[in-house]
């Protein structure tokens, strides 16, 4: 069952914990991410969500989807900003790193084959060790 994560960080924005947590559970499906800090940590841990899986932030990456400001204080500068992230699918995320469905079955297909001729570079290191010798 798809899970959806509502966070509501402090000006600091999500622990690196946090964002390795989310990206890692690939159950949570939908993030709405609150933020009172929109043009720097919102901006920053968005980043991150939808960066693609490294070993520090494992897990398919999360799309933005919606975004909503909230004036939740008349008359003044600030503003608050709803954001919803969908998980990118199996398939979104092949198309986004380029890997179609061709290139899965040949890579599952795949057989290690080693060159029949020598590189020319193979070829000068023998020649030369004749030379030596």
């Amino acid at each position: 069952m798809p899970i959806v994560a509502v966070v509501d960080p402090a000006r600091d924005g999500l622990h690196g914990n946090v964002i390795k947590t989310l990206k890692a559970n690939e159950k949570i499906q939908r993030l709405v991410y609150v933020s009172c800090n929109p043009t720097a940590t919102l901006t920053r841990d968005a980043g991150m969500l939808c960066s693609p899986p490294t070993k520090k932030y494992p897990g398919r990456p999360f799309k933005i989807t919606k975004s909503q400001p909230v004036d939740m204080f008349p008359l003044t500068n600030h503003c608050e900003m709803v954001m919803t992230f969908d998980r990118m699918s199996k398939e979104e995320f092949d198309m986004y790193h380029g890997v179609s469905k061709h290139e899965k079955a040949d890579e599952k297909n795949a057989v290690d084959v080693k060159p029949a001729t020598k590189s020319k570079e193979e070829e000068h290191k023998e020649e030369v060790k004749k030379e030596v010798n």
